[in-house]
């Protein structure tokens, strides 16, 4: 335990050079934690007591200690507290958890070097470990409030649990760094929406719960009328923020995201930022499953603000210019290099991670398959936005002046829950974007699988509406079932990737 007389801001070692290429740092004392070609190391120590509280409520604080070692130094024991996090990548502690960690929790106004937390993610759904790293250099590089992320390899009363990516925490310390002033910070709760009746699906990470009228009013503006939509919500988001965390979500592949890869009903992973005048930005968060799915760049959304933008005059154009904005970017370009790098850098610590749910080569084989996607992803986009082309006339362009898009609707299954060995179906109603009417044609490519394994399944469109049947494995039981449907019809492409546990 700390002592009483321990000052409130703990030192840390000054901020050594560490600028790399294409990486974008902060220039404080904390940029060595978020270094990703820097492995610190974590060590945690709780007591038994502490640890069977854990085990019992995982999601709630218990008093531990950290140390921390920079490789030359090592800064602690500091008392903290420490709880376990996550949703589907949830592991107890017999398993890869995932830790958060609060300074002030047994000290009072005690801080890190100007932080207040640490978020350290078990990437047990990313086998390359690169995929969080790799999403934030591209959001930060563009110009988007985002977390950086580092690496750690930690470790609990001295048993190893392996390398973390080291997250940077999405609270008011995080946003000083972007944003002038800070109201509220909202944190989606999943399938929560800026829809009427919502308001209550959002947690308040940062500011008054008893006061939300500035996402109220946010969904108001969003929910109203077509007519004027994107003037109204000019008075309360910062719409070219928005298009582009859109955009950046399309490019990264954030299927389990909020515009992407999500459904209406069922968005995910972002959190909902207030300045003190009530306008909102959108903060991406849980990247550890992109660089998966490409080339889709088209203008189809599947959260509410990227429906309605799309069909709302003046601000589609917005998500193009964004998307032309990410591939004029140098840093972005050069992703695929920067990611190597980071790929080398931590090979050994994947390695050696004990707890790791993949093999060593499937690590390495995920990370080459991620790599090559983003150095890819330059000049599909080109080409999408018609830039690889002198011609005015090219498909990107004609897709992107189309007016009939194909849009998703919510799905429904039957069983509502798949079960291991049982038939499965899957039915997704399609519209058109320019009249709502049933949409009656197009090209569907359509697939299941649990991991990287395929599952045979039957798949047909017709009168508006996809149909997938397929036979649930029997050894899948409490696994991931992904559904990823993708439609063409008249130049224009809706992609949808929906999952759900097996029961």
């Amino acid at each position: 335990m700390v002592a009483a007389a321990l000052a409130a801001i703990i030192a840390l070692p000054a901020a050594q050079g560490m600028e790399l290429a294409g990486v974008p740092t902060a220039d404080d004392s904390t940029a060595w934690l978020y270094n990703p070609l820097q492995v610190n190391e974590i060590d945690l120590s709780a007591s038994q007591a502490a640890l069977d509280s854990l085990r019992a409520n995982p999601r709630t604080y218990v008093d531990a200690q950290i140390t921390l070692h920079d490789g030359t130094a090592a800064y602690g024991p500091y008392a903290v507290g420490l709880k376990l996090k996550g949703q589907s990548s949830f592991r107890d502690l017999d398993g890869k958890a995932a830790f958060r960690i609060k300074f002030d929790y047994s000290v009072p106004h005690q801080e890190f070097e100007g932080l207040k937390n640490l978020t350290l993610n078990n990437m047990v759904q990313d086998p390359s470990m690169i995929a969080e790293a790799s999403s934030s250099i591209v959001m930060r590089a563009v110009g988007l409030p985002a977390s950086r992320v580092g690496y750690a390899y930690v470790s609990l009363n001295g048993a190893e649990y392996g390398l973390y990516a080291n997250v940077e925490t999405v609270d008011k310390v995080m946003a000083k760094r972007w944003f002038p002033s800070t109201q509220h910070i909202y944190e989606a709760n999943y399938t929560a929406d800026v829809i009427p009746g919502d308001v209550g699906a959002f947690d308040i990470s940062t500011g008054s719960s008893k006061d939300t009228s500035d996402l109220q009013a946010l969904i108001n503006a969003a929910s109203g009328s077509a007519s004027g939509w994107t003037q109204r919500m000019n008075l309360v988001a910062d719409l070219k923020e928005m298009t582009l965390a859109f955009a950046v979500e399309h490019y990264v592949g954030q299927f389990d995201g909020y515009s992407y890869g999500s459904t209406q009903a069922q968005p995910n992973n972002y959190d909902l930022h207030s300045d003190d005048s009530g306008l909102f930005s959108i903060i991406i968060t849980g990247t550890d499953q992109t660089w998966t799915d490409g080339p889709n760049f088209g203008l189809t959304g599947n959260g509410v603000l990227l429906r309605e933008c799309l069909v709302a005059e003046g601000c589609e154009p917005l998500y193009t210019q964004a998307l032309q904005q990410i591939a004029a970017n140098k840093q972005v370009a050069a992703l695929a290099t920067t990611a190597r790098a980071i790929d080398t850098a931590i090979a050994p610590w994947r390695k050696r991670d004990p707890r790791r749910e993949q093999s060593v080569a499937d690590g390495e084989a995920s990370a080459d398959a991620k790599i090559a996607l983003m150095a890819a992803r330059p000049a599909e986009l080109k080409s999408w936005l018609g830039l690889s082309s002198s011609s005015s006339t090219t498909t990107a362009k004609s897709a992107a002046a189309s007016s009939v898009r194909p849009l998703f609707g919510k799905p429904a299954a039957g069983p509502a829950t798949p079960s291991a060995g049982k038939q499965f179906t899957f039915v997704l109603p399609v519209t058109r974007s320019d009249t709502g009417t049933v949409l009656t044609s197009g090209k569907l490519d359509a697939s299941t699988s649990v991991g990287t394994t395929a599952i045979k399944t039957a798949s047909s469109f017709a009168g508006g509406r996809i149909r997938l049947s397929l036979t649930v494995p029997k050894a899948v039981k409490g696994k991931l079932l992904k559904i990823k449907v993708q439609l063409t019809a008249a130049g224009q492409t809706a992609l949808g990737i929906y999952t759900y546990t097996v029961r």
